[in-house]
C-alpha cells in the first residue's frame, strides 16, 4: 500500500495548506485558527461557512472580501467594524451590490461617487440606498444608466421632471421614458427623441399631442404603430396613409376597405400579415393567402385552418422560417417532405414535427449529430430511449453536454456502456454510489477519470489511484511518489528522477 501524502491538510512550519482540498474536514482545532482560516480562504471563498461566525474578525473578512464568495458577508458581527471602511466596502459592493445597503451614510455619501457606481453595475436598486445628493447627481445617473435603466427609477423627483436631462438621457436610453414624469412622457419632444433610440416605447405616451404628420413619420419611421391614439383610429384619411407603409392599419379601416380586393391585394404585398385584418371572404381567397405568405412566411400563423393543411402554402412559409412548422396542421407536421424542409431551415423546428411520424426518430437523429443542443428540444419520451441515446452519443459525443436528464444512465448496463465514451455519466450518480468504493472501482477500470466524481474520501484512496492510473496515465494531484509510480508503470520506470 503507497503511504498517503495528504493527511495534515496544515503544515504549521510552513503555514501553508498542502492541499486545496478538503478543508470541510479540517479539525475543530484548526477551524479556530486564524493563521489556517486565512490561508484556507485563498483556496475556498466558501470556509466561512464552516467556521464559528465570532471567530471571524475584521481582517478575515477583509481577506474574504477578496475572492468571489457565496455567503451573507454582512451577517458576521465583525462586519459592524467595517462599515465605514470605504475600501472593505467597495472591493464588496463590486461583487455585491446589495452590500451598499449596511455600508455607513459617510460611505453612502462618498463624493467621488465610486462605491454607488460600482454598487449600480451589480443591482440598480442599490441606487435607492444611495444619498440624497447622489440621486441628484446629472453625471451619476447618466453613467449608472448604461449598465442598468432601471437606475432613472430611483433619481430625484427633480431629476424625472428636468426636461433638458430627460432628453439627454432617452437619447442615451429610449427605455427611460417610462420613469420620467407624466408631464414629460407626454411631451413630443421627449417622445420622439426616445423613439429615435427605440421605438418598442411609444406606447408608453399615446397620450401625447403630436400632429397627423408628425406621427406618421414617426410610425414609418420607426415601425411604432402600436402605439396609434384612440384620436386617430378614427381618421380614415391617416390611416390610408399609414396602410402605405404598415398593414396594421387595415384593422382600423372601415369594412368597405377590408372587402376591397385590390386594395387589400396591394397591401398584402407590402406586409403579409395584413391578410388577418381583412373581411373573412378573403382571409378565404387562396391566392391572396398565397400572396400574403410569399410576401411574409409569418402571415402562417393568422390564416385560416383550412391553409395551415394547404402542402404549398405551408412549404412557402417554412423554406422561409422553420420554425413556422409550429402552425402547420398536424396532418403536415407529419410529413416527411414538410419536416424536411423545416429543420433544413431551422434545427430547432424539431421539436414541431409530430413524434408519432414513422420518420421522427431518423431525422432527430439527424439534427442532433449536426447540431447536439438540439438533444434539449427532442421528446423525453425518445430521450428516454436507450437505443437512441446510444446512437446520439456514437454520432457526436457533445450531445451529452446538452442531456438535461439523466433517468436514461439509470439503467446500470447502459450507464458502463457510456462511460466508456463520456466520463460525465458520473453525474448521473446519486451519493450513495459516489462513496461506493467497490462500485467506483468498477468506473474507474472503465474510465480512469471516473475517480475524479468520486467521493472526497475515495479520491484520495491509493487503489483507486493506481487503478485510475493504469487505465488513463492519470493522477489527480501530483507529487514525486505518484510521479515515479507513473513512469514505472506507463513507461518501463523510465524517468528524470
Amino acid at each position: 500500500m503507497l503511504k498517503r501524502t495528504h493527511e495534515n491538510e496544515y503544515d504549521p512550519s510552513t503555514k501553508k495548506i498542502k492541499h486545496k482540498k478538503g478543508v470541510c474536514f479540517a479539525s475543530k482545532k484548526l477551524l479556530e485558527d486564524k493563521t489556517f482560516i486565512l490561508e484556507a480562504l485563498k483556496y475556498d471563498p466558501d470556509t466561512l461557512k464552516i467556521v464559528e461566525k465570532d471567530i471571524v474578525d475584521s481582517e478575515i473578512l477583509r481577506q474574504a472580501a477578496q475572492y468571489p464568495f457565496n455567503i451573507s458577508i454582512e451577517a458576521f458581527p465583525a462586519f459592524d467594524e467595517l462599515t465605514n471602511d470605504k475600501k472593505f466596502i467597495l472591493t464588496i459592493v463590486k461583487r455585491a451590490g446589495y452590500v451598499l445597503k449596511y455600508a455607513s451614510l459617510e460611505v453612502r455619501n462618498d463624493r467621488d461617487r465610486e462605491i454607488v457606481q460600482e454598487a449600480l453595475k451589480q443591482n440598480a436598486i442599490a441606487f435607492s440606498l444611495a444619498s440624497t445628493s447622489l440621486k441628484k447627481d446629472r453625471e451619476l445617473v447618466l453613467e449608472a444608466v448604461k449598465y442598468n435603466t432601471s437606475v432613472f427609477k430611483y433619481t430625484s423627483p427633480e431629476l424625472k421632471n428636468d426636461k433638458e436631462f430627460v432628453l439627454k438621457i432617452v437619447h442615451q436610453n429610449g427605455e427611460t421614458l417610462q420613469f420620467a414624469s407624466q408631464q414629460l412622457r407626454e411631451d413630443p419632444e421627449i417622445l420622439l427623441k426616445a423613439v429615435e433610440q427605440n421605438a418598442s416605447i411609444i406606447g408608453i405616451s399615446p397620450a401625447a399631442e403630436f400632429d397627423r404628420m408628425q406621427l406618421l413619420n414617426l410610425y414609418v419611421g420607426y415601425d411604432a404603430s402600436d402605439g396609434i391614439p384612440e384620436r386617430l383610429k378614427k381618421d380614415y384619411k391617416f390611416l390610408l396613409e399609414l396602410s402605405k407603409y404598415n398593414g396594421y392599419a387595415l384593422k382600423f379601416l372601415p369594412q368597405e376597405f377590408k372587402n376591397n380586393r385590390p386594395f387589400v391585394l396591394e397591401l398584402i404585398q407590402r406586409d403579409g400579415c395584413a391578410l388577418q385584418y381583412a373581411s373573412e371572404a378573403l382571409r378565404n381567397d387562396r391566392d391572396l393567402v398565397l400572396e400574403a405568405v410569399r410576401n411574409d412566411g409569418e402571415a402562417l400563423i393568422n390564416v385560416e385552418n383550412m391553409f395551415k393543411n394547404d402542402r404549398e402554402i405551408v412549404l412557402i412559409a417554412i423554406k422561409q422560417q422553420g420554425e413556422l412548422l409550429h402552425y402547420a396542421s398536424s396532418e403536415l407536421q407529419a410529413d416527411r417532405e414538410i419536416a424536411l424542409e423545416a429543420v433544413k431551415n431551422n434545427p430547432e423546428a424539431i421539436r414541431f414535427v409530430s413524434i408519432d411520424a414513422d420518420f421522427f426518430k431518423e431525422i432527430a437523429l439527424q439534427v442532433v449529430t449536426k447540431y447536439p443542443y438540439c438533444i434539449q428540444h427532442i421528446p423525453e419520451q425518445l430521450t428516454r430511449d436507450r437505443q437512441f441515446i446510444w446512437e446520439a452519443l456514437n454520432r457526436n459525443i457533445e450531445v451529452f453536454d446538452f442531456i438535461e436528464s439523466y433517468s436514461v444512465f439509470k439503467d446500470t448496463e447502459f450507464f458502463f456502456r457510456v462511460l466508456d465514451l463520456e466520463v460525465g455519466v458520473m453525474g448521473a450518480l446519486n451519493q450513495d454510489r459516489l462513496i461506493d468504493k467497490e462500485f467506483i472501482l468498477k468506473c474507474v477500470k472503465k474510465n480512469g477519470y471516473a475517480l475524479s466524481y468520486a467521493g472526497l474520501l475515495l479520491q484520495f484512496d491509493n487503489d483507486l489511484i493506481m487503478e485510475a492510473m493504469k487505465q488513463n496515465g492519470y493522477v489527480d494531484f501530483y507529487d514525486d511518489e505518484w510521479y515515479k509510480k507513473r513512469m514505472e508503470y506507463c513507461y518501463n520506470g523510465c524517468f528524470i528522477p
